[in-house]
Parts: C-alpha cells; sequence; structure tokens
C-alpha cells in the first residue's frame, strides 16, 4: 500500500485551495486531476483524456522500448489508484470543470466530434497559463517522477508485562482478560528494512554448478532418512534442457547454461523433471549468495520443501497465511502421519516449528464463568487487540518469541522464502515497517523468484482471484442486487433523484437491460416441441457467452457449419467475414439504426403483438433465406437439422447484445449516479484495490505474457477475513457493518458516533447470539 496522500498539502496552502473552494470534488481529487492532466499534457498533448485509463490499464502500452515512460505510467497508476474506473475518472473531470476558473490550471478544448460513449471520451486540455503556473506544474512533474512512498502502519506499542488487559474472543462475544506475568523477553523484535533503491543482477546457473549442486544435495540427504526427496544428480541427468536461443530460432541441445534477467518459462512434459530442476536450481542459488523465493501450490508442498531445505544447512522459511493456520497444520500432520504409517516418525520435524497453534498467553487467560475453550487462531491477541482500561490498543509483549510469528522473526536471515500464490498476492509483510504485501516485498530482497507447477499455481489464482458471477439463478444471483438496490434507492427517496438527466438515464437503461434478461430467459425455458430451447440452454451452459459470440455462432450455422467443432478452413473464414460485415456493427453498436441482413428480422422481434407461431414463422424464413443466401443450397439443407436451435439461437445473441450494451451504457453513467442515491449502491470492492494489476502481472507471467481475462464481480456479502483478506470491512463488502450502519441512526441517535456504533454491534450480536442458542444442532 502506498502513500499517496499529502504530497499537495504544501501547494494547497501556498496558493489559497481549500477544500470548501473545490466542492464538490474532494482537495485530493482536484490535484489529482490537475496531476493527471499535466502528465497528459507533457507527453500526450493530442489525445483525449479517456486514453489515460487505457494507459493505466495497459490496454495501450505507449512507447513500449521506453523505460521512463514506463515508470512514470507506473507511478501515476499507483497515485491514482482510488478511481475504480475510468467512468469515475471522467465524471471527477466533470466536476473539475464546472470550478472557477482562477482555481484551474488547466481549460477545455472545444471537442472534436463525438464518440460512442459520449462527448466526454474526445475531450482534450492544455495549460491555462504555464508561466504564471510554473511552480504547480513543476510540484507535479515531480511527484510523477519520483518513487511513491510506501504508506507507514500504525505504531503500536507491546503491552507492558505485569499488567492485565483484555481483549475480545469473536467465537463466545464476550470479553475475556489476561494478566500477563513479569518477565523479560531475550531478544528484540525483529524487521526488514525497506530498499530505497536496488540493482538486479542476472542469476546465472551452469550445467557444471547444477551438477555440483545435485551431488552435494545427495551426500548430505545420505544421512537423513527422514527425509523423503534424493537422488537429485540421478534426476538431473534424465533432464534434457534446452533454451530457446532467440538469435539461431531454436533450441539449443547443448546449452551452456541458463541467464536468468526477467521472466523466463519453462515448459515440459510431467514427470520431465522441472520440478527437480527448481529445486537444485534454487540451492544452487542460494550457494552462490542469491536469496531465493520459491512459489508452490500449496503450505503442505511449502512445509516438506522448508523441511528439505533446513536437512541441507540452508535457512528456508515458509510464508503463509495465518486465517486458516489451523486448517494448514491439520493437514500437514495428517500428509506426515500418512507417509510414516504404520509408525510414528522417528525424527523431529523441522517443519514443525512454523505450525504452531499455540498462544504463549493462553494459561493467563481469564473467561467469563470459568469456562475457557481454546481460542481460534485468528483471536489470538497478537497486533492491537489487547486493550487496557481506556480502551487503548497494545500489541502482545511476546511476538519476538512467540511459536506462531517464528517464520516472521526468522524471515531477516532467511536465503530461501517458501509460500504460496495466495500468501505471495493477499498477506501482509509483517516484518517490514511498511504496509505491503509479500508480492511487493519480495522485490525489495528476493534476486530470484520460481514458480513450481506454474499450472497448478494459475488454476489456484483463478479460483482464489478469477472475479466472475453468475448473471441470474434461483434464490438471488448479481442482476437481481442490482435491480433490487436500484429500485430501493428510488423507493427510499421517493423517485427524487430522477430530477437529473443522468440518473434518468441510468435507470432507463437499467430498466431495457432487466427486459432483455427476461427475454432472454424467455428464450431458454419456452416449452419448444422441436428442443431448440433445450439445445440453447446446453450450448450457453459449456462456455461464457455474449452477443459477439452467439452471432459468431449463428454466421457459422448460416454457412452450413456446425455449432460445435471446426469445420473447413475455407468455410470458417467465410463464416468470419460474414459476422463481420453484417452482425458486427449491431453488437457494438447495438443502439444505432439497424442495418443490413437484420433490418428485416428486429422489428418482429421487437413486436409483443405477434404470436409465437407467427414470429416462430418469420424467423425460419429468414434464417433459410440467408443461409441460402451466405452458404448455398448445401448450407440451407444443413440449417434444416438445426433450425429450431437456430431460431433460438438468433432470439438469445439479439437479446444478449441489448443486455451487454445497456449494462456498459449503465456502468458509465453509474459514478455520476451515486452521489444522488441515499442507499449506497452494491458496488465490487475488491476491483479498485491495488492488488488487483498485482494479480493480473502475475498471471500474464505464469502464462507466458499472454493477457488473463479478470471478470469483476460483486463479492457475497461475507466478511472479509472469511477470504482471509485482512483489510478493513465496509458496508460493501460485510453485511453486518451494512446494518450495523443502518441502525446506528435509530439507536441513542444524541450520543456520539462512537457509541450509537457499539450500541448497534451490540445489538446485531445479541441477535446472532439468540439465533445460535435455539438452533437444532441436530438436524
Amino acid at each position: 500500500m502506498r502513500e499517496v496522500t499529502g504530497w499537495y498539502e504544501d501547494l494547497s496552502e501556498a496558493e489559497g485551495i481549500s477544500q470548501d473552494a473545490v466542492r464538490p470534488l474532494q482537495k485530493r481529487e482536484f490535484f489529482d486531476v490537475e496531476l493527471a492532466l499535466t502528465f497528459m499534457a507533457d507527453h500526450f498533448p493530442d489525445e483525449p483524456v479517456d486514453c489515460l485509463w487505457s494507459m493505466l490499464s495497459r490496454y495501450i502500452v505507449p512507447r513500449p522500448d521506453d523505460a521512463v515512460m514506463a515508470g512514470r505510467l507506473h507511478r501515476l497508476g499507483l497515485l491514482l489508484g482510488r478511481y475504480g474506473s475510468g467512468s469515475r475518472w471522467l465524471r471527477s473531470l466533470g466536476e473539475y470543470d464546472k470550478l472557477p476558473e482562477r482555481l484551474r490550471a488547466f481549460r477545455r478544448l472545444p471537442t472534436r466530434g463525438r464518440s460512442e460513449d459520449g462527448e466526454a471520451a474526445a475531450v482534450r486540455y492544455r495549460m491555462r497559463d504555464p508561466a504564471a503556473l510554473a511552480t504547480r506544474f513543476e510540484l507535479y512533474r515531480a511527484v510523477i517522477d519520483r518513487p511513491v512512498p510506501y504508506a507507514s502502519p500504525r505504531v503500536t506499542r507491546a503491552a507492558e508485562p505485569g499488567e492485565v488487559h483484555r481483549f475480545t474472543n469473536s467465537f463466545t462475544g464476550s470479553d475475556e482478560v489476561v494478566a500477563i506475568p513479569k518477565f523479560e523477553v531475550p531478544v528484540e523484535l525483529r524487521s526488514l528494512p525497506l530498499l530505497t533503491s536496488r540493482r538486479r543482477r542476472p542469476v546465472r546457473l551452469t550445467p557444471r554448478m547444477l551438477r555440483q549442486a545435485a551431488q552435494r544435495m545427495d551426500r548430505v540427504l545420505a544421512s537423513r532418512p527422514d527425509i523423503p526427496e534424493r537422488n537429485f544428480a540421478g534426476r538431473l541427468r534424465k533432464v534434457a534442457f534446452q533454451p530457446w536461443s532467440p538469435e539461431m530460432s531454436r533450441f539449443r541441445t547443448k546449452p551452456t547454461g541458463c541467464s536468468v534477467r526477467g521472466l523466463v518459462h519453462g515448459i515440459g512434459l510431467p514427470n520431465s523433471g522441472k520440478t527437480s530442476y527448481a529445486l537444485i536450481g534454487t540451492y544452487a542459488a542460494v550457494r552462490r549468495g542469491h536469496t531465493v523465493v520459491l512459489v508452490l501450490p500449496s503450505v503442505s508442498d511449502c512445509l516438506q520443501k522448508t523441511a528439505l531445505f533446513r536437512a541441507l544447512g540452508v535457512k528456508a522459511v515458509p510464508i503463509f497465511g495465518t486465517g486458516s493456520r489451523f486448517t494448514h497444520a491439520s493437514g500437514y500432520w495428517r500428509g506426515v502421519l500418512a507417509d510414516h504409517a504404520p509408525a510414528f516418525p522417528s525424527v523431529a520435524d523441522v517443519a514443525a516449528d512454523y505450525v504452531s497453534c499455540n498462544c504463549l498467553l493462553e494459561p493467563f487467560r481469564d473467561a467469563p464463568g470459568g469456562k475457557r475453550p481454546p481460542l481460534p487462531v485468528k483471536d489470538f491477541p497478537c497486533r492491537e487487540k489487547l486493550l487496557d482500561a481506556d480502551d487503548k490498543q497494545y500489541n502482545c509483549p511476546l511476538l519476538a518469541i512467540c511459536p506462531v510469528h517464528r517464520a516472521e522473526q526468522e524471515m531477516a536471515g532467511a536465503d530461501v522464502w517458501l509460500t504460496t500464490p495466495q500468501a505471495l498476492l493477499v498477506s501482509w509483510a509483517q516484518p517490514v515497517h511498511a504496509r505491503l504485501r509479500w508480492l511487493e516485498a519480495v522485490q525489495h530482497w528476493a534476486d530470484l523468484l520460481i514458480v513450481d507447477e506454474a499450472d497448478k499455481v494459475q488454476q489456484t489464482l483463478d479460483d482464489e482471484f478469477l472475479q466472475s458471477q453468475v448473471l441470474v439463478a434461483q434464490g438471488g444471483s448479481w442482476w437481481d442486487q442490482e435491480v433490487i438496490t436500484a429500485q430501493n434507492s428510488l423507493r427510499a427517496t421517493g423517485r427524487r433523484p430522477l430530477e437529473d438527466r443522468r440518473a434518468m438515464e441510468y435507470y432507463r437503461f437499467k430498466g431495457k437491460a432487466d427486459d432483455e434478461v427476461n427475454l432472454l430467459y424467455n428464450a431458454l425455458l419456452e416449452p419448444d416441441k422441436d428442443g431448440g430451447s433445450a439445445r440453447l440452454r446446453k450450448h450457453l451452459h459449456e462456455t461464457y457467452f455474449s452477443g459477439h459470440s452467439l452471432f459468431n455462432d449463428l454466421a457459422r450455422l448460416l454457412h452450413g457449419l456446425s455449432p460445435n467443432g471446426e469445420g473447413p478452413q475455407e468455410q470458417e473464414e467465410k463464416a468470419l467475414e460474414y459476422y463481420r460485415k453484417n452482425f458486427e456493427t449491431f453488437v457494438f453498436h447495438t443502439f444505432d439504426p439497424v442495418t443490413g441482413p437484420l433490418q428485416a428480422i428486429v422489428p418482429d422481434l421487437e413486436n409483443p403483438a405477434l404470436s409465437e407461431e407467427e414470429l416462430r414463422k418469420r424467423v425460419d424464413a429468414w434464417l433459410i433465406e440467408h443461409a441460402s443466401a451466405a452458404g448455398g443450397p448445401e448450407a440451407e439443407r444443413k440449417l434444416g437439422r438445426y433450425l429450431p436451435f437456430a431460431r433460438h439461437l438468433l432470439r438469445a445473441a439479439y437479446h444478449t447484445s441489448l443486455l451487454g450494451s445497456s449494462y456498459l451504457r449503465m456502468a458509465t453513467i453509474r459514478p455520476a449516479v451515486e452521489p444522488l442515491q441515499v442507499i449506497e449502491f452494491h458496488t465490487n470492492a475488491r476491483c479498485a484495490r491495488p492488488r488487483t494489476p498485482m494479480w493480473q502481472t502475475i498471471c500474464r507471467c505464469i502464462r507466458g505474457g499472454q493477457p488473463v481475462e479478470v471478470y469483476f464481480c460483486d463479492p457475497a456479502f461475507a466478511p472479509r477475513h472469511a477470504r482471509n483478506d485482512t483489510a478493513a470491512d465496509t458496508a460493501n463488502t460485510s453485511i453486518l457493518l451494512a446494518m450495523e450502519r443502518a441502525l446506528r441512526g435509530k439507536i441513542r441517535p444524541s450520543e456520539p458516533l462512537d457509541e450509537r456504533d457499539r450500541a448497534a454491534a451490540e445489538v446485531l450480536y445479541e441477535l446472532m447470539l439468540q439465533c445460535l442458542e435455539n438452533m437444532d444442532w441436530e438436524q
């Protein structure tokens, strides 16, 4: 997490730009807008402002060989990270234009035409008075050119030994008292210092180095029968490593070595020695003084490899989150016992040092009623959970010797860090005096990052972070929530937002999209003796679909191709060309006047007065006519076998195109409409998080540089800790917080806000506990 506020305070004070002067913008928004416009004016003066968001999102890579430009874009993206979308950025620009000219450093140029999404996409800006405002522009340029500092964590003192504190047990909902004994901690809490800069050097691994490393590993492990991994020299001899030579445009069969400078993607068949090569390479790199991060698919793999490297004399430390620590420990020990069955392990397992689930303060707890069930790991009073009589927060004074935090204490002197993709991207780097996650931390200290079993790691990333959502489903779904939330906003305000033209437009497209969802489902569910709707359901169930993909499928049917599988290359190319000529314009410009073959059938699809039988006849006639024109008699004959399916496919493609275009218009307008609502939109809290670009970057690296599709959705109303997320919850991520916000205005309204929050939370938790107590646990 970067510190992106405060850089403008001196400028604000010097030029008299106060918060009241720039309303309705926040002061930070005002300076963010001018910072971005300065970048555009300096480097892309002739481009419209919406190009900036395309560059920051990496959809456009300007000057790909310019490292300085890449650095500026990266820093600007960090500084503007609060904007979750380009539409919100355009909304801030609109508010900026309304401010008095004496405050603004930029003037808006006359618009050069219109774009599909509206006038703003073609807007350009120029500096208003470069000479008079030189100081302001110099500051903006300096901010873009210097590193963005990491945010400093809140400094919390350790509790004093010998004092009594309390903490909350979330399982029971009650406060517990802990009397910390007097003692002296023999060691200090260690931390990793942040680097302000570093020079990277390539990691060179030659065949001789790898052979020597493998032989040494076998010699050391010969006296360790408890370590199942061995025979590394024999494994290495079986590996046929052939690096790619760009100069020769082929693989080298007799390589002189491997130099890792940037990204290297290794590919091999199952059991071809990829993991063995990674382990040997890690050991060889450590012996040459490098620090290596090894990313593995699971926590059990991390613990097993930790035991291996520890047995080899390498300082290895596993990194994994604390939210599921007990589950990870249980799974690891089940695996260890299964490996040694029927006997118990006879040698101490060094990995056991890192899976402890014992809190050192456990013996000193005093729970209400004398009942003291074991604390869940997430309730251990480690950081900022111990409270004194004045509700001041403290850290546990035993962190430096705590077995739960042993890995953190050994991180600074470790040569190998072993982690999972989840921990790398989600877990905070606690030993660092800054707010950053492990993915950012390894960039400061690691020389080499190796991703083993990249396909499994990629699957894990997809399962954890690929954000997708079911459009409509029984019992409530993404679209249902959108409709309900928008309608509740109107009801709560007496429809007052409709006085604003943008709100009216938003609700008009919302109604259009809702109609298209219902018409799409009608095509999917209506009784059909010919089986067309059943075939359509099966077709859509197999993969993601859109108006683009469904009209492509229809073009293939009109050319005599089957809906699944590939046909002759010539026919496939003709079908694709037919789609581009006749359907593509409608798919991407749905609200423009319809042209081409669709012009004859769209009025029938939109006519509610037509009977089902009449509509079927007209659609069938249209399909047969255009199949004959597109693919000739043979295509017309083949279409006859798929005619019921093609009839429903045309309807689905049409309604899906309108649904997608309507929602995109809604998404564009939404940021301008949100301030008019009294009920918060059910928005996606995850899409604006700064780690989303990190997910995309890691996915691209693992897939050999190919872009990855990320589907943004609304997460379920569950506390973030249920997803192993340490960030604070908001009303959009926790139903408890949303209910607290709704209740705090009704409970003790005359008291301060903190007391109202506390009272609302007490009511909610008391209700939840009553439900749990009255639940029939036998069912």
